[in-house]
């Protein structure tokens, strides 16, 4: 895992980002790889149960040859440690909630669009295009990736949306799918999925964007895959220890 550090010109602050490259990446020049941008970057290497676990589970998936080898590159938000610190509510949220504000996420848009991918293009050996390009998170970064990734659909090819917190802005991410329509195109391949701990509204919300999705096209299990997790929680570990499906799904041996 590599970390860099960039600055933007659409939000403030310096950006860190946590880059994850396969092994064998340095030796194996030219062979250039799919690549993967993941939201909280801070959550997603480090101890056991307060992370999750993002190398060891990628080294051990690439390893057993279950899915393509691959870079991902975790991208920090802006703020502090809770998950409703301020600031990252506001990045990662494409409205405003009348609690708790927020409704940054095109500017976030613009900075991982227009800043970062390029920047990673640049530096690493990640293959062009969007089948070779994904997007995901948990929580309001599961939200985030699901706006961006509908919202950019030439760009990313694939989203992992894990837990999304679909109520927020009294559930607008059902009105944002239903305006595109149907028969979509391009179609992401997403992930979605929601632990049964989080509790049944919680599972029903996401229930109902995958119906919404289906009606704007999405084919199950071809395109749209929908899990739900029976020892599922809101938590780091939770969405580590699934995390291998997601990538399997994703982006398959």
């Amino acid at each position: 895992m590599e970390v860099h550090g960039l600055y933007s010109r659409h939000l403030p602050g310096r950006r860190i980002l946590r880059v994850y490259v396969p092994p064998g990446y340095r030796r194996a020049w030219p062979r250039r790889y799919p690549v993967l941008y993941l939201q909280d970057g801070q959550k997603l290497f480090g101890e056991a149960g307060e992370s999750w676990c993002l190398q060891q589970v990628l080294d051990a998936e690439i390893g057993a040859g279950q899915i393509v080898p691959l870079i991902v590159v975790g991208v920090d938000h802006g703020g502090g440690d809770g998950e409703r610190d301020e600031t990252r509510m506001g990045e990662y949220t494409p409205v405003r909630d009348g609690q708790y504000g927020g409704g940054r996420a095109a500017s976030y848009g613009q900075m991982l669009v227009g800043e970062i991918l390029p920047w990673v293009t640049r530096q690493y050996r990640v293959r062009r295009g969007r089948e070779q390009t994904g997007i995901g998170g948990s929580s309001l970064g599961a939200l985030v990736s699901l706006y961006l990734g509908l919202e950019n659909r030439k760009v990313f090819g694939r989203v992992a949306a894990l837990s999304p917190s679909l109520w927020w802005g009294e559930e607008w991410i059902y009105r944002y799918v239903e305006g595109m329509g149907e028969n979509v195109a391009p179609r992401p391949r997403i992930w979605l999925d929601m632990g049964e701990r989080e509790g049944e509204t919680h599972v029903a919300r996401a229930a109902k964007l995958r119906d919404r999705l289906a009606t704007a096209g999405w084919k199950a299990e071809l395109e749209l895959h929908f899990h739900r997790d029976a020892q599922g929680e809101h938590h780091e570990w939770a969405w580590g220890g699934r995390l291998g499906e997601v990538l399997r799904f994703l982006f398959p041996a």
